[in-house]
C-alpha cells in the first residue's frame, strides 16, 4: 500500500495526506484505533455478563463485517504496523473486565489473549479454508481465550 495509491483512491492531494498522517503506517494505526474502540463497544454487553460464547460471537461478527478492512490493516500494513496495533489492543484490553485465570500474571494473560486473537484473525482473513464465521468463533475460543480464562469451580 502506497501513499500514491491511497490519495488516488481517496481523490485527495498528496500534501493533504501528509497534513494529517506522517505515513501509511500512521494512517493504518489511526484507523485501527477507531476499530478497536468499535469492537470494545460491541463486546461491552458480553463483557458485563461474563458470557464467553456471546463475547466470541460478537467479536467474530464484527470481524466478519469488517473482514476486508481488517485484512488491509493487518496484512497491508506489514509486520511493524501489526506490532503497533497489537500493542495498542493490549493496552486497551488491560482495562477490560476480563475473567482471566488468577494463577496467570494478568499482563501475560492479556498479551496472550490479544496476540492469539490477532493471529487467528490474520489466519481467518487470509485463509481459503477459513470461510465460516463459526469457525472463527471456535478458533478464537480454543486458541486465544481458553488458555487464559479462569476455570470454573468444576474444572479445578
Amino acid at each position: 500500500m502506497t501513499v500514491q495509491t491511497l490519495v488516488a483512491e481517496a481523490g485527495i492531494g498528496y500534501a493533504t495526506f501528509f497534513r494529517h498522517f506522517a505515513s501509511v503506517d500512521a494512517l493504518l494505526v489511526a484507523v485501527s484505533e477507531t476499530m478497536i474502540g468499535e469492537i470494545v463497544e460491541r463486546l461491552g454487553p458480553a463483557l458485563s455478563s461474563g458470557d464467553q460464547g456471546a463475547l466470541l460471537r460478537a467479536a467474530a461478527a464484527y470481524i466478519a463485517e469488517e473482514r476486508r478492512s481488517i485484512a488491509a490493516i493487518l496484512i497491508g500494513g506489514g509486520e511493524r504496523t501489526r506490532r503497533d496495533i497489537t500493542s495498542q489492543a493490549i493496552a486497551r484490553a488491560e482495562h477490560l473486565p476480563l475473567a482471566l485465570d488468577p494463577a496467570l500474571p494478568r499482563t501475560l494473560a492479556v498479551t496472550h489473549l490479544v496476540g492469539g486473537a490477532i493471529n487467528v484473525v490474520v489466519w481467518w482473513v487470509t485463509s481459503e479454508e477459513a470461510a465460516e464465521e463459526e469457525q472463527l468463533v471456535e478458533m478464537l475460543g480454543r486458541l486465544a481465550l481458553a488458555p487464559v480464562v479462569a476455570s470454573s469451580p468444576s474444572q479445578r
